[in-house]
């Protein structure tokens, strides 16, 4: 009798959960959901977000807001969703900084491996190698020929410390064994017009912003860090067709929500993160722009993060790059 009531307790406990998490599904979204973007508007992090935030709300029929909070390398926005309640109403577009920002800052006020959910991994960018006209190198190893042969002259600029330009020209260092001195900007915009101007010598910017670039007369494009030329520039060859395969980096954009968020919240917006991505309009849209989309979800998302993580961990312990 003792085991037929527990049984039966158990049975009902099982039950209620399933009815629960049920309703959750139901009735989720009933407001508003913040969606935040941890740069400034305009980047392209915001434009995956707004694309994102139409989708979603076409298909809740409530308005997804994009908010840009931009600040501490996207540590502060991505900080504001790693506090937030567990319930679906303030999501984050998220970066690679999320598996960079760790390995170069012990004072980081959130984990990203504890306290946010992956959901779905949405895109990569790759990088395009960037030199002035005035470096006397057309190809990726006449540029490191000639870094070698002048150890400490070359700069490289990037969109920040720790952004994906500066981590792209510490691998590169380690990878090639070269000397090249890093100048941090604030954002892609200054970064790029100084190497426009001969300020610096290099840049990896992301595909789409280097695609416009390139374009002018004063800039030469080298390498594309992925591991296929791309359609948007397909005469630029790939790290790996110059045999330094391990240079391979990209931005990358996914959806997160904070740590223990419903499974039910979860499913339903990576079902419709990939539904929005995958219509032929976006999708051939993106592609056409230099996006690689992935459209990975939680599981996968997250040993895509583990893996990338380690690499950029490596990277920082060799190069000895630290937040101060």
């Amino acid at each position: 009798m003792e085991v037929t009531r527990r049984s039966a307790s158990l049975g009902a406990l099982l039950l209620a959960l399933g009815f629960s998490e049920g309703a959750v599904a139901q009735s989720y979204p009933n407001k508003n959901v913040r969606l935040i973007v941890p740069i400034a508007a305009g980047s392209l992090t915001d434009i995956v977000a707004r694309i994102l935030a139409e989708g979603l709300s076409r298909a809740s029929g409530q308005n997804y807001v994009v908010e840009n909070r931009p600040g501490a390398g996207t540590a502060l926005g991505s900080a504001i969703v790693a506090q937030a309640p567990p319930d679906g109403y303030t999501l984050l577009l998220g970066t690679v900084s999320l598996v960079i920002l760790p390995a170069i800052d012990n004072k980081l006020q959130f984990n990203p491996f504890v306290d946010l959910q992956p959901v779905t991994l949405i895109t990569e960018v790759p990088n395009i190698l960037l030199v002035h006209a005035s470096v006397p190198a057309n190809t990726l190893p006449e540029l490191i020929a000639y870094a070698k042969k002048n150890p400490g002259k070359l700069s490289f600029a990037s969109q920040g410390f720790g952004a994906t330009g500066h981590m792209a020209g510490e691998l590169l260092k380690q990878v090639a064994g070269i000397d090249i001195n890093h100048v941090p900007y604030r954002g892609s915009a200054p970064a790029a017009q100084d190497l426009i101007a001969g300020h610096v010598h290099m840049l990896f910017d992301a595909l789409p912003l280097a695609v416009a670039n390139s374009q002018n007369s004063s800039v030469k494009a080298l390498a594309i860090t992925a591991p296929e030329r791309a359609k948007a520039m397909p005469d630029v060859p790939t790290t790996a067709e110059y045999g330094l395969g391990d240079v391979q980096t990209s931005s990358w954009f996914g959806l997160y929500a904070p740590a223990n968020t419903p499974a039910s919240i979860i499913t339903w917006l990576n079902d419709q993160t990939q539904r929005t991505f995958r219509a032929p309009a976006v999708n051939d849209k993106m592609v056409a722009q230099g996006n690689r989309l992935r459209l990975l979800g939680p599981a996968e998302f997250k040993a895509f993060m583990a893996k990338d993580a380690e690499r950029w961990r490596r990277v920082a312990e060799i190069g000895k790059i630290r937040v101060e």
